[in-house]
């Protein structure tokens, strides 16, 4: 399963993987879309079950400093698969020249 979407400041993009153990994850890419830089990026992926409703939840942090208009690749180890999934930013901290 793959998607992406523009939330504001941020584009994602996003695929379900595995662990080289075999773990659920969700991996991908966020996108500052504007000019200021954010730290602190925090992932959340809600899993959900076949009415849609959310079976799981997990956070983590997209690494580094996210300068103006730039990528960074993120991580999102899940506990439990399911049949769709909700991927957002959750939060982040503005960080201005990459202090």
């Amino acid at each position: 399963m793959a998607a992406s979407f523009t939330d504001g400041r941020f584009q994602v993009e996003w695929q379900t993987a595995q662990t080289t153990k075999g773990a659920p994850l969700v991996a991908g890419y966020v996108q500052n879309t504007r000019g200021g830089g954010v730290a602190n990026v925090r992932m959340k992926v809600e899993t959900l079950d076949a009415q849609g409703q959310v079976i799981g939840t997990a956070t983590a942090l997209a690494p580094g400093y996210l300068g103006g208009f730039s990528r960074t690749y993120f991580e999102v180890p899940l506990e439990t698969s399911g049949v769709g999934y909700r991927v957002s930013v959750a939060s982040w901290d503005l960080a201005g020249n990459g202090q």
